[in-house]
């Protein structure tokens, strides 16, 4: 218990989003983890990091203010949970699935009395051997990511890059990705490289974060 709520109670920590070619001529390695928790800090979406056991190793301002309001999501003992029992299960289902590495499955849709719903989605969140999952907790957008033609008119990516960012935004993983486009696994991942290379992020993680942080981009 003492873990848990010491590891809410200090900002996200994520040093897999700091471009490891750029280390060498910035600061100090040990100041990047800050640099990048400061980073999801102006995040309104809430972003919780999550162990494959269910522990919470950090989150944002914004989770824990989504957090306090209760109604929706709740941090215990065990972890993140809702009162309902069946939310509950299938959450912590899409947290051990994308800690592992594997496809967590659409967002999940939590009703709230009074409140919004919250859109919940869960991606897998890898670091060299270490593998967790990063929970996006959104009180206000839609559920739904921004189109293929609005990831294209903001990026400049080709029309299967747009496809490919899409699924991805959606939570897919790259096998998913290629089984439902019908294209080989290799071609999806040079299709990511492209796309880490217009949108200036270096991992899938990410990459979810600069489609959905940016304020309103994506209204018609």
């Amino acid at each position: 218990m003492a873990a848990m709520a010491n590891a809410a109670s200090h900002p996200l920590s994520l040093p897999s989003l700091v471009p490891r070619s750029t280390l060498k001529a910035s600061p100090p390695r040990e100041r990047w983890p800050n640099l990048a928790a400061d980073v999801l800090e102006l995040l309104p979406e809430g972003v919780v990091v999550v162990e494959v056991d269910g522990r919470v190793r950090g989150m944002n301002s914004a989770a824990r203010r989504i957090l306090a309001q209760r109604g929706g999501l709740s941090l215990g003992p065990e972890g993140l949970h809702n009162g309902s029992s069946s939310v509950t299960r299938e959450l912590g289902r899409s947290i051990r699935a994308a800690a592992r590495g594997a496809d967590a499955g659409p967002p999940l849709r939590i009703n709230r009395d009074n409140r919004a719903p919250l859109s919940v989605r869960v991606v897998s969140m890898e670091s060299g051997r270490a593998c967790r999952a990063a929970v996006f907790v959104n009180e206000t957008r839609s559920p739904e990511p921004p189109s293929e033609e609005q990831i294209m008119d903001r990026f400049g990516t080709t029309r299967m890059e747009s496809k490919v960012a899409h699924h991805l935004a959606r939570g897919l993983r790259v096998q998913a990705i290629a089984q439902d486009l019908d294209i080989a696994l290799e071609t999806v991942r040079g299709h990511l490289k492209q796309i880490f290379l217009k949108t200036g992020a270096h991992r899938q993680a990410e990459l979810v974060v600069v489609l959905f942080s940016t304020p309103h981009p994506f209204e018609a």
